[in-house]
């Protein structure tokens, strides 16, 4: 009855999924670290036990244990959960824990993030309760509990127990609420709201696959899985990933998908942006990351493009071999433009450094030598630019000859 899907379901506890492993650092103590867990699908513990407890020994001393060093109790998944339900119970009543202190947190994927920490409470034979049907889930891929010492108290007998069952000694059904238990509850209101529109892109493809991935949506409440579509038609219903791999493809053949995400309640997003991927060829070409992408009416490709045969360098992102043809090319500019050359502060050389430069370098200054142009080639914008620099420095040039003929003539 434990179903290894994360969906809102009152009858499984994600403790108990074939995919969960629980462990706890306590070794040669008092029963397993899954002694503890209810079983909602049979309204019993998962396995009935003496006691149906795990933790030291009775008695047993830990002094001044410091966070890590207590006892600690983890659950852990191969892939992230949604959690909105978690109970703990607390020792039992013939050894107090009113001194305890104790913290619960959570792994998202990439960081530890405190759920709730306390002294005393719940641990001292009471059951920890956090969430509900109106909580929105947290997402995690480990749930640890660490029980410790609050530094002036010594840590004696710590233990958990399961609470709402029958173990072989201990009829504890009456109690209405139930431990251990990590659920992901059925909301209790009505969600209207569908989640956002998720980003859909391709990372590549090859005869017969294409690799999806997109970007994470969200919700009100939470966000539970995805559909992918090919071709208008549902091609898989997924859990709250963000890639798949759509298999069993035709080669050279173009395909069309979009994605909508889907939430606790059943709402689902409008469809997203549509990408279009055509599988490679049967010639045995390498897949590309390169893909026809559109949205809002326009088409994109994102990658390299390569025409002819040169490879395209790595800071590039279209290499062409041989002549291209266009009524008109506009070259973006996003440094000056040579209008300097006319303030009166510009550092405008004069003929003689010029005839210097050239005797020296063979160019004209600040030009690129034709060595640097036939192993670099250049850079159309960057080159406008320089040789209007030029011709304005011409300009000027020509401007002082002119004042310096007429000087002449008024003399003579």
């Amino acid at each position: 009855m434990i179903s290894a899907q994360n969906a809102p379901d009152s009858n499984i506890n994600l403790a108990l999924l074939s995919d969960a492993t629980i462990t706890s650092n306590v070794v040669n103590g008092r029963g397993t670290p899954q002694e503890i867990l209810f079983n909602p699908a049979i309204g019993n513990y998962e396995s009935v036990t003496q006691y149906n407890e795990h933790g030291v020994a009775y008695n047993q001393n830990l002094g001044l244990a410091t966070r890590g060093n207590g006892l600690n109790w983890q659950v852990e998944w191969p892939s992230s959960k949604n959690i909105n339900y978690i109970t703990f119970g607390g020792t039992y009543p013939n050894q107090p824990q009113p001194n305890t202190n104790w913290t619960i947190s959570y792994y998202d994927g990439s960081t530890w993030i405190t759920l709730d920490q306390g002294t005393g409470g719940w641990i001292n034979s009471g059951i920890y309760e956090w969430g509900g049907e109106s909580r929105q889930p947290i997402q995690a891929t480990k749930l640890l509990l660490e029980i410790y010492s609050d530094g002036v108290h010594d840590l004696i007998s710590i233990h958990l127990r399961g609470r709402g069952g029958i173990s072989s000694q201990v009829d504890d059904s009456s109690s209405t609420k139930k431990a251990c238990l990590i659920q992901y509850l059925p909301s209790n209101g009505s969600d209207t709201q569908a989640p956002t529109v998720p980003t859909l892109s391709s990372t590549g493809q090859t005869e017969t696959t294409v690799d999806l991935s997109w970007s994470e949506a969200t919700d009100n409440v939470g966000v539970v899985g995805y559909k992918i579509f090919k071709d208008g038609i549902l091609e898989g219903t997924l859990g709250n990933v963000s890639t798949y791999q759509v298999t069993g493809l035709t080669a050279s053949t173009t395909y069309s998908f979009t994605a909508t995400a889907t939430d606790a309640a059943g709402n689902e997003s409008t469809s997203s942006n549509a990408v279009s991927v055509t599988t490679d060829g049967n010639s045995g070409g390498s897949s590309g990351n390169a893909i026809w992408q559109e949205a809002n009416s326009v088409a994109s490709y994102a990658g390299k493009v390569q025409v002819g045969g040169i490879s395209v360098p790595s800071a590039y992102k279209m290499a062409i071999d041989g002549k291209l043809i266009a009524e008109e090319v506009r070259v973006e500019v996003s440094g000056t433009w040579p209008d300097y050359v006319f303030e009166k502060a510009y550092p405008l050389l004069s003929l003689k450094e010029i005839q210097k430069h050239i005797e020296e370098k063979g160019h004209l200054p600040k030009m690129p030598s034709a060595k640097e142009v036939k192993a670099n080639g250049i850079e159309l914008g960057e080159m406008n630019r320089l040789l209007l620099e030029k011709i304005e420095e011409l300009t000027l040039y020509i401007i002082q000859l002119e004042s310096e003929i007429n000087q002449l003539k008024s003399k003579h």
